[in-house]
Formats: structure tokens, sequence, C-alpha cells
């Protein structure tokens, strides 16, 4: 990434995070603040008092500290909502606090870990660990979804319900592709009844095989298998039609009547 594309925000952004005395003041100047709740894309400058922003604008003033932030970017803390932290199971690739080191210092402040893990998280006591080691890492907001079907297997339900009360902001079998229509069509009554996501690994295993790369003139000249472009098109509109299914099977049947649902 380029220096004048940089995205934020401090010379030593390090220093930030070092505690503050009360009425302490950070002023970050000439940097483009990209603030989309409020409207604001432009050039101008962000006023810090005790830790909280209290102006956005042109501000001339004598402050404590001040960055300048000429050719980068000023945005609120950035979501990734799909990271691997790898725990539990595999911490020697990556941990919830080696991973949220990785996120603020590219100015992520919250994110949202798959339950690929090993085991994966499927009920309340696994969404339950990751959101205490989370609080223990004490860097960024770290949210969890859980997966969908048990072991990630796409036959029989995870605990959803018990998943959502705890936090869990989604489900899906991240990796996996839940092939049964029935299971798939079960989830997303769940999801509806609970009003929280579903994220689908757009796969069906019958095109896919053991494909490695997109089928076509290079994989025929390399002699690989390789699942064809329409896989994801075929597996999304499965998708479409459940959800199709499940408009109809919870809107009053006056609607239909009615002709507003097609």
């Amino acid at each position: 990434m380029s220096q004048s594309s940089e995205c934020l925000a401090f010379d030593n952004w390090l220093s930030f995070f070092e505690p503050r005395t009360m009425n302490s003041e950070l002023l970050i100047k000439n940097g483009r603040v990209i603030d989309p709740a409020n409207g604001i894309d432009k050039e101008c400058d962000v006023l810090i008092v005790d830790e909280k922003i209290a102006e956005v604008g042109e501000i001339d003033k004598s402050v404590q500290t001040v960055i300048d932030a000429a050719g980068k970017l000023v945005t609120p803390g950035l979501i990734d909502i799909h990271v691997h932290f790898r725990e539990p199971g595999d911490e020697e690739e990556e941990t919830i606090a080696s991973g949220s080191n990785a996120a603020v210092a590219a100015g992520f402040t919250s994110v949202v870990c798959m339950p690929n893990t090993n085991p994966p998280i499927e009920n309340e006591t696994d969404v339950e660990y990751v959101h205490r080691k989370g609080r223990q890492a004490r860097k960024t907001h770290v949210y969890t979804m859980g997966t969908i079907t048990k072991k990630r297997e796409g036959v029989e339900l995870a605990e959803m319900g018990f998943m959502a009360e705890a936090g869990a902001v989604g489900f899906t079998d991240d990796g996996n592709g839940v092939q049964n229509p029935s299971v798939m069509l079960r989830a997303l009554k769940y999801a509806a009844m609970f009003d929280i996501v579903i994220a689908q690994h757009c796969q069906d295993d019958s095109f896919a095989g053991q494909g490695v790369m997109n089928a076509g003139f290079h994989s025929t000249i390399l002699g690989l298998p390789g699942p064809m472009r329409c896989l994801k098109r075929r597996c999304c509109g499965g998708i479409f039609s459940l959800l199709r299914k499940q408009m109809f099977a919870t809107t009053p049947s006056i609607y239909r009547q009615q002709g507003q649902l097609s």
C-alpha cells in the first residue's frame, strides 16, 4: 500500500494507546477524514479530548499532542467480518491474542471469528470461550459466529438458539457448504427466529469434487481437475429457492392472493 493511501493515522500509533491523563487532548491534522455515519469525506482535522471525539473540521487550536496525518486516511475503527484466529485447537498458527494484536496494528477495532476451529464453535460454551479470550486480550472487540451444523458435517443442526443467546453474531459452516437442502431450510428458519445471519459456503460438492482450480482452457492444458464456473451460481440459486420458500411460508396469505409476491 502506498504512503498516500495508508490508513491511519499515526506516525507512532502505539503511543496513542498509552495511558493518558485526564483532560488530555490529541489533534489529528490534515488527514482525509472518512466517516460514513456522518456523511464526512474530506480533508480536515479531528480533535480528541479525554479519548473521545470532541470536534471534526478545520481546527486551529494549541493542544498537547498533534499528529500530522497528511496523505493518510483517518477513519472510524475498521471491522473485519471474516477472521481465522485458530483458537481453540491450532494455537501454534494463531491465537485470539496474537490475532487481536495484528488487527489493532492494521486499524481494525472489531473482528468476527469463523467457527472452523478444532473443535468447532458449536455451542454456547464455545461462544463464551471466544468472548472471554477476546476480553483478556484487551485489544479489539472480538465477536464470533457459530457453526450451522454439528462438527460442520452438514447433518444435524448445532445449538443455534443457545449460541445466539450467548452472543454469536451469525452462523456458518465456513469452509464446508451445507449440502442437504432440508438441513439448510431448517437452519434458515431458526436464523429467522433469532433475526441473525446465515453465511453459506457456496460450494456444491457434487460439482466441485477434488477440483484445485476453475475448469477451463488452462486447467485442461495443465491436466488439473476443476469445478465449472456455474458451481457457485447453482449453489446460490438453491439458497435463493429456499429463501423464497421461507418467505412464502411466513408471509400472510392475503399478500400472496393479491399477487404482491411473484
